[in-house]
């Protein structure tokens, strides 16, 4: 299983925090998609993912590298629990990307939530947190 947090702390600079924990398996490589149904381009989803940084079930980094456009490779991965943790710059009011501010938010998945190849059929669970002041959102979602 795939566990997703998605923290809008800082939503004043656009920043979505993305915490993704998963039990390692041999190859560990994390993407986003370059392209979405209903789009008509090459997206660059990757471009808005900022600091990405991994770590064991104790707490200490791994070595974590960007090694194409859109994929990340995890090194050293002997341990059970990995949790990556990175932000998401959130300025694109369109419904292929991800906008926040003190009046919205909107996060497609698919330009946020770091997949872990090999995986894409595993079940998947997301939280949400909103900061005091953005409580008053409502939240939809088409997941189910």
């Amino acid at each position: 299983m795939l566990h997703y947090q998605i923290e809008f702390d800082d939503y004043r600079q656009h920043l979505i925090h993305v915490t993704l924990r998963f039990v390692a398996i041999p190859t560990q490589v994390l993407s986003l998609p370059t392209w979405i149904p209903g789009s008509y381009l090459i997206r660059e989803f990757s471009k808005h993912i900022e600091s990405v940084k991994a770590y064991d079930e104790d707490g200490r980094m791994l070595q974590i590298s960007k090694f194409e456009k859109n994929k990340w490779r995890l090194f050293n991965t002997d341990f059970e629990l990995i949790t990556v943790e990175y932000d998401v710059y959130a300025y694109d009011l369109s419904v292929r990307g991800a906008y926040v501010d003190q009046n919205r938010l909107y996060v497609n998945p698919a330009c946020a939530c770091l997949g872990l190849e090999g995986q894409e059929e595993n079940q998947v669970e997301v939280e949400v947190f909103l900061p005091d002041e953005l409580k008053h959102f409502q939240l939809a979602t088409g997941l189910a």
